[in-house]
């Protein structure tokens, strides 16, 4: 029975039989209104089975709404369901069924609920026809814990005379005294300790795995009483916690209550108790105070003898915490009672918050500068804090160890740069690290302002900004060089030219990955970036260096094609991209370049060599577009054809994809092998590719 109250009384009214098809069970099943609904049935003549057997079928009917049978359930509140819900459908079949027991472990919840709704009369019922007063299940754990936790006087002193257990744990909070801590309930509190409760059971933990103390949960009701009469009988806030929760006084000070620190404190709670928690509220009762700000407590703490030099790992100090929170006058007070100033990360912590204030007070208290702290402030573009770390450093050798580090700093930005060129102008090598991190404002600016030659080489390296900015992949500053006139020709003997040197850096993860004495020599040679933006797993370029390759070739060879005629120790560019194996930059290559794509050159021999030493079918299958048989078959001293040198690489793929463009598997190498010798013996000439998910080539030449 779903239908509507108007419906049902239309429906009685018309004549509809009340006590056929089971209308009153489907009434006692309705989880809203279904008490009202049988309350219509019963003014219009329904009638209670009266079999034993049919009662306790129908009481059912509501009951197993409460156990975990009943799926699809809405969300009511307790005070929905017992108004006018299934929940007083069930109260009122009880009163109503005088024969049905209540012993059954179902009736635990109703209980409670009954208990937490302080309803003494169906208690009573629920007392009398079974229900055990100490059954335990579900949030409330008890029936008492449940009348505890919502302040019901009158119902705690009621279960404690029908026998419940002023001990007895379970549930969430684990006991009847713990809920009425929770809950700040005073009278219920002293009603339970008057009967025995025990502030030091021990429940095993709620359901989310903490077990807060007796003192604990006081502190956190907020109430002075409360804790005064916690600690009045018997807790004892000496004692450190467990369980990994925290220690009561530090709770206190993170309340901002002065009057329960004192009172924790004059019970000789632990002024220098350390958290369970690595941050600065939970560090220690000072780390908490000099957070927050909070003199008096701070005042309190350090009158009872709190260490001010006490140190948490990865906090510090309390001077550091205070300072990384900017308050001033904490920080005055703890360094007025003797807080060294010593340490970088006291500094560098105002710093990286942007506390200037804690900054101009911590540098004339004594604190010297470091490099790290000025790099900071210019990634975090704190300008007042860089200029004031700046004009505190006097010696010109310290002044230039900031300067390096200012210029080397990622994604320096123009308002910064211009900060830095009041004081100096940049040096090449300082330039040079602007280029290598990417800062194009940075750049930009300086040479908008004729700071730089923008080819000016660094003494020690030789390098040119171009080659060192293509080195690391800096796209952006690849083209605001570029644009101000930087040499694309330029290379040095021991680096090569800018178009060289990005193709180098994107094939870096492979190239360090390959194998061979050879190769490992002209890998040393190299000065490769480090790879740790690519998936190293994969000895891969990220997709993202890939494409900060390209740009930087795009932007280089339409501006000078001459520059694809410099060559790497490896090979001319489109070898190296080959290498790389991305199919956008290999058909730019091409497509400038009009050289013979398998004309023989470098370390790789050809194009197709170095497109299956990278593992890259994508690119293998592009070059052999264009390839004729003969390019295919041609036998290299080195490694053979094509296929001799995809079976010692045990590249399936590559092996795949040459057969099918008329590779041809009888040819002898110039050690007279046949590629099928050469897959037997898995002879790895270099480097393995990954995995690529396809057979091997013995398993491709032998089907």
């Amino acid at each position: 029975m779903s239908c509507s109250l108007t419906t049902l009384d239309l429906l009685v009214s018309a004549g509809a039989d009340v006590n056929s098809y089971g209308a009153i069970y489907q009434a006692a099943r309705r989880e809203r209104i279904g008490f009202l609904v049988l309350q219509r049935l019963m003014a219009a003549g329904a009638n209670f089975p009266e079999d034993a057997e049919q009662q306790e079928r129908l009481i059912n009917c509501s009951l197993d709404y409460f156990s975990d049978r009943v799926s699809g359930k809405e969300i009511l509140t307790i005070e929905e369901i017992f108004s006018d819900g299934i929940g007083a459908t069930l109260l009122f079949l009880l009163c109503k069924l005088p024969r049905v027991g209540t012993r059954d472990k179902g009736w635990m919840p109703i209980l409670q609920i009954a208990a937490c709704l302080d309803d003494a009369h169906s208690v009573e019922i629920l007392l009398s026809r079974g229900t055990d007063v100490n059954c335990s299940g579900s949030y409330h754990g008890t029936a008492l814990q449940a009348a505890a936790r919502h302040g019901h006087l009158n119902m705690v002193r009621k279960l404690l005379d029908e026998g419940a257990q002023v001990n007895k744990t379970g549930g969430e909070l684990g006991t009847a005294l713990r809920a009425a801590i929770v809950a700040g309930h005073m009278d219920v509190f002293q009603l339970l300790v008057n009967h025995g409760a025990d502030l030091k059971v021990d429940y095993g933990g709620s359901q989310n795995g903490e077990n807060h103390d007796t003192l604990q949960l006081a502190v956190r009701t907020l109430s002075l009483d409360i804790v005064r009469e916690v600690i009045d009988r018997g807790a004892d806030p000496t004692l450190d916690v467990k369980d990994g929760t925290q220690h009561p006084l530090i709770f206190a000070v993170n309340t901002g209550l002065t009057a329960i620190v004192s009172l924790l404190l004059d019970a000789g709670a632990p002024v220098n108790v350390c958290g369970s928690r690595n941050s600065a509220r939970d560090g220690s009762p000072i780390h908490a105070a000099s957070l927050e700000g909070n003199m008096d407590i701070l005042d309190l703490l350090l009158h009872f003898g709190a260490d001010f030099e006490l140190e948490i790992a990865n906090l510090g100090t309390p001077l550091v915490v205070a300072a990384s929170a900017g308050h001033i006058e904490v920080m005055e007070k703890l360094l007025s009672v003797g807080a060294r100033v010593s340490g970088k990360n006291l500094l560098n912590g105002a710093i990286r918050a942007g506390k200037t204030e804690a900054v101009k007070l911590l540098l004339a208290s004594g604190a010297n500068p470091n490099d790290d702290g000025l790099s900071m402030a210019c990634y975090l573009n704190h300008l007042d804090i860089a200029e004031l770390l700046l004009n505190q450093t006097l010696s010109d050798d310290a002044r230039e160890g900031l300067f390096d580090q200012a210029y080397s700093t990622k994604g320096l930005s123009g308002p910064v740069t211009r900060l830095l060129l009041e004081f100096s102008c940049p040096t090449i090598p300082q330039f040079l690290q602007a280029c290598a991190t990417g800062s194009g404002a940075c750049v930009e600016l300086l040479l908008q302002e004729d700071c730089i030659d923008v080819n000016g080489r660094a003494q020690e390296s030789g390098n040119y900004p171009l080659q060192v900015a293509a080195l690391h992949l800096q796209a952006e500053v690849v083209e605001i060089l570029v644009v101000h006139g930087a040499d694309i020709d330029c290379q040095t003997s021991s680096h090569g030219s800018p178009l060289i040197r990005s193709l180098e850096a994107c094939a870096a993860p492979i190239l360090r990955s390959l194998d061979g004495k050879d190769i490992s020599l002209i890998v040393e040679q190299m000065s490769l970036p480090k790879v740790s933006g690519s998936d190293v797993w994969l000895r891969r370029a990220s997709n993202d260096e890939k494409f900060r390759c390209r740009r930087i070739v795009e932007s280089l060879i339409t501006r000078r094609p001459s520059a694809l005629r410099s060559h790497s120790l490896l090979g001319p560019p489109l070898h190296l991209a080959c290498l790389i194996g991305d199919e956008p930059l290999v058909e730019l290559v091409s497509k400038h370049d009009k050289q013979d794509p398998f004309a023989i050159a470098g370390h790789f021999q050809t194009a197709l060599f170095a497109a299956i030493q990278g593992a890259n079918p994508n690119v293998v299958q592009l070059l052999l577009k264009g390839a004729s048989p003969k390019h295919v078959r041609n036998v290299n001293p080195e490694y053979g054809t094509a296929l001799h040198f995809a079976c010692a690489l045990q590249n399936g793929m590559a092996t795949a994809l040459l057969l099918q463009h008329e590779a041809d598997a009888t040819i002898y190498d110039t050690q007279n092998r046949t590629p099928l010798t050469v897959a037997i013996q898995g002879e790895l000439t270099a480097h393995r590719p990954p995995f690529d998910g396809y057979d091997n080539p013995l398993k491709i030449l032998l089907d």
